[in-house]
């Protein structure tokens, strides 16, 4: 059982809570995805303007892609996974269309912009909650691909055992056994 597990483990409150935030992330993509298969010819423009091939075929693949991660956000099977692929289209979409500093439009179009940017900004820091910590124990799945084992993601990404040891995995009672574990969790 991880740190986390053990905090939850007399605290089932705090696994409803998970729940409904897995929801409230889900009905965000399930209603960008709906917007998605409409077509919208303002985001399709948006698409063609960084010079994309296809862009109403892109924009539905995306919706397609919010659409699944958000199922599997609801169900709880595969959750980080999930949480990891709508992390990086939101910082993307973010820093790709969202850039309100070098906007040059009036300013009553500036403003929504800069709300949207920093309410993008605050999901992608739930969305790298549920990443590193999981579904909670309210899940089908319960992390399936990573299951309770936040280190071998820090471990994929490359870093070094110094920057995650027991910040991640308070399990893990020194650094050399939490960097042998890692090394060989990705064999």
């Amino acid at each position: 059982m991880t740190g986390f597990e053990e905090y939850l483990s007399g605290r089932p409150w705090l696994d409803a809570i998970l729940s409904a935030a897995r929801l409230g992330f889900a009905s965000m993509f399930v209603s960008s995805a709906i917007d998605k298969f409409r077509g919208d010819p303002k985001e399709v423009e948006m698409i063609a303007s960084l010079h994309l091939p296809a862009p109403l075929g892109l924009e539905r693949l995306q919706g397609a892609r919010q659409a699944l991660g958000a199922a599997m956000l609801v169900v709880g099977i595969g959750t980080r996974l999930a949480a990891m692929g709508l992390l990086a289209f939101t910082v993307f979409t973010t820093f790709a269309f969202l850039r309100y500093w070098s906007f040059q439009g009036p300013t009553e179009a500036k403003q929504p912009m800069k709300a949207t940017f920093y309410a993008n900004w605050a999901a992608s820091a739930g969305l790298l909650h549920l990443t590193v910590f999981g579904p909670g124990r309210w899940a089908v799945g319960a992390g399936v691909l990573v299951r309770n084992r936040p280190e071998v993601l820090v471990c994929a990404a490359g870093l070094p055992s110094s920057a995650w040891g027991r910040a991640i995995s308070p399990a893990h009672s020194n650094k050399a056994s939490a960097y042998r574990r890692c090394s060989s969790s990705l064999n």
